[in-house]
């Protein structure tokens, strides 16, 4: 499971869900990336983790592309729970 520590890449992120539960267990070294293709949920996650004391450690990224804007190497765990609903 994420230990908090690591890069955690949240494909289809939605509106966040995810990371507004996850946020209290991000240790410092740890960092989130949230993204969607849908601009409007990504603009709503921002907000929304804003709202509950959102954290440098979280951000959020709108991709179009099938490509990770990820340097290699650098992602500890992936996930995609709604990539296609």
């Amino acid at each position: 499971g994420y230990s908090g520590e690591g890069t955690l890449v949240d494909l289809g992120c939605g509106s966040g869900r995810l990371v507004r539960k996850l946020a209290p267990f991000i240790k410092d070294q740890g960092k989130y990336l949230g993204l969607d293709v849908n601009q409007s949920l990504i603009d709503e996650a921002r907000d929304q983790v804003r709202r509950t004391g959102g954290r440098e450690c979280i951000r959020f990224e709108t991709v179009l592309e099938p490509i990770l804007p990820c340097e290699k190497r650098s992602v500890d765990f992936l996930v995609a729970f709604s990539v296609v609903t």
